[in-house]
């Protein structure tokens, strides 16, 4: 459901028309390893979208992380699921380069509780002058399947259950 979590549509001359996001970030473009594609986005500060959900489904959000390898610092980005802080993702810059990024899949199961939830990533460190300058690419967010094997196995366990007491229970009043 997120559109453009690739970063590949809508980048003309360094405005974005129809990109998806609202933003302060640095598109890198035509890079050869970006985790999906040929761009990835460098956030200095915040971005973010409005994604239609389903209250009462379960989604996997799964995104790409690097960073800026300059630095000595481990990169790391802020994930937020509607106002809920998600955690803090961590990339080591130690042995990558432009050629070599060493991108980390980062995948969090979260609940929507509205039908639009914004996605947030936000750098914790922007303008501190550490270059710690989180790398995201090929975002993405998946409703996870209900599973009616699992109901239908509960249930059949149940009666497994049922049918044997009850002829534990005939055995012994025998």
């Amino acid at each position: 459901i997120v559109p453009n979590g690739g970063f590949e549509d809508g980048w003309q001359n360094n405005a974005p028309t129809d990109w998806g996001w609202t933003y302060n970030v640095a598109l890198a473009e035509g890079v050869p390893d970006a985790a999906e594609g040929g761009c990835f986005v460098y956030v200095y500060g915040t971005i973010f979208q409005d994604l239609p959900t389903m209250p009462g489904t379960e989604y996997q959000l799964r995104f790409a992380l690097a960073g800026n390898f300059n630095s000595s610092a481990p990169n790391v980005v802020d994930v937020f699921w509607g106002s809920e802080n998600l955690g803090t993702a961590s990339w080591s810059p130690s042995g990558h380069s432009i050629r070599d990024m060493g991108w980390e899949w980062v995948d969090f199961d979260v609940p929507a509780l509205s039908p639009n939830t914004v996605l947030t990533f936000e750098d914790p460190f922007v303008g501190d002058g550490s270059g710690r300058i989180p790398a995201i690419d090929a975002i993405s967010v998946v409703a996870i399947p209900d599973e009616p094997g699992t109901i239908w196995l509960l249930g059949f366990g149940l009666l497994a259950i049922f049918v044997w007491r009850n002829c534990s229970v005939k055995v012994a009043g025998q």
